[in-house]
């Protein structure tokens, strides 16, 4: 179902995906929240009032669309209203 969901302003979200962190290792993650502004430079949006769905850690991050993510190798994101 990836690629249906277009991410608006004000959506209830939940990404999920993985990258290569600031180390160089390939690190999974899940957050859920508010999208609250587009990114300032790339398409994508800011999560805001996020947690860290595995840790239960708020968080406020950008995050890169789900086609941007999905065509950058190392990295994948499906992002879905909830």
């Amino acid at each position: 179902m990836a690629g249906t969901y277009e991410p608006r302003h004000g959506d209830r979200v939940r990404v999920e995906g993985h990258g290569i962190n600031f180390r160089g290792q390939t690190k999974s993650f899940a957050y859920e929240g508010v999208i609250d502004r587009p990114h300032p430079d790339l398409p994508g949006f800011r999560l805001a009032g996020g947690i860290n769905v595995v840790t239960g850690e708020p968080k406020t991050s950008w995050f890169s669309s789900d086609e941007q993510m999905n065509s950058t190798p190392g990295y994948g994101q499906t992002t879905w209203p909830i």
